[in-house]
């Protein structure tokens, strides 16, 4: 063999000495990552194995504040006190999301004061059907909040209890219409747009075109409210009515349109109070003129 082929030959061993070396080290790495993974999924402890979809009923009491109680109705959750109004999405999640709430550390209740970690009398109950959760004080150095499950207090984050301890309007869902409709009038005070053979169109005292229609109609069932709060009555007012194509209607009361729209149902007890875009989409059947193109 001559140098260069012994050189060439040298080259090449090194070249697959280190390849080899490589992808132990990337084995090796790999087993290690997912060896302490699985050590650390070991290692946590979660509140309760309950499974969050099997819940049907959510009650929650709080000191000096009205009981606030909800049902599920297939698919969605409605508030069934103090208000009967569909419950927020986002409120019921967080609630639920308790029953897989990892626990940081976990004591006998009866080996504690109760009293001294404010969980005798408990700050907030929160009843996730038949479970019951007493939520007390905090932890001063980590802030986890302590909470007892059954015979058991556990720490956890403190993501939740804030929440719960908020109005009930809180936990009122911000969307002005439930999911899944379809307009068919939107009744203004001095405009009527209708959808008639899957065509909309405006009454005699409006020329808009049925594109811009369109555009509203969207915009109805898209609005969200920044806050709900509870309905301050007021004298009588205008009146914006929506009509379905599933024989629903829904009337809101205008409460005053500037600086922010606000909306009324006061056949809820409630009103929206909504930002500034969405007010300006929502009212643009008020003024013809604006409408047309």
């Amino acid at each position: 063999m001559s140098g260069g082929d012994a050189k060439t030959s040298d080259v090449s061993d090194k070249l697959r000495l280190n390849l080899i070396l490589l992808a132990i080290i990337a084995a090796l790495a790999t087993f290690l990552i997912s060896t302490e993974e699985k050590q650390d999924s070991e290692k946590k402890i979660f509140i309760s194995d309950i499974a969050a979809a099997d819940i049907k009923h959510i009650s929650l009491k709080r000191h000096g504040k009205d009981d606030i109680n909800f049902v599920k109705q297939q698919h969605n959750w409605m508030m069934t006190s103090p208000y009967f109004v569909r419950a927020s999405k986002y409120r019921i999640t967080a609630m639920l999301k308790l029953l897989h709430e990892q626990s940081f550390a976990q004591f006998s209740r009866k080996e504690l004061q109760l009293e001294r970690f404010k969980l005798k009398p408990a700050a907030v109950l929160l009843h996730l059907d038949d479970q019951k959760f007493a939520f007390g004080g905090n932890n001063q150095i980590d802030k986890h909040r302590y909470v007892i499950y059954r015979d058991t207090v556990h720490l956890i984050n403190d993501d939740l209890y804030p929440q719960l301890t908020q109005t009930a309007e809180f936990f009122i869902s911000t969307k002005l219409l439930p999911d899944g409709l379809r307009l068919s009038r939107i009744q203004y005070p001095a405009h009527d747009l209708k959808k008639e053979f899957n065509k909309w169109s405006s009454g005699p005292t409006a020329d808009i075109s049925p594109e811009t229609i369109e555009k509203i109609a969207n915009a109805w069932l898209d609005a969200t409210a920044m806050t709900v709060r509870d309905y301050q009555k007021t004298g009588p007012g205008n009146t914006i009515t929506i009509e379905t194509e599933q024989g629903q209607t829904f009337r809101f009361k205008i409460i005053t349109e500037d600086p922010g729209l606000i909306l009324a149902r006061a056949d809820l007890g409630i009103q929206y109070h909504l930002g500034n875009i969405t007010s300006r989409q929502l009212l643009q059947g008020m003024n013809s003129g604006a409408l047309s193109e």
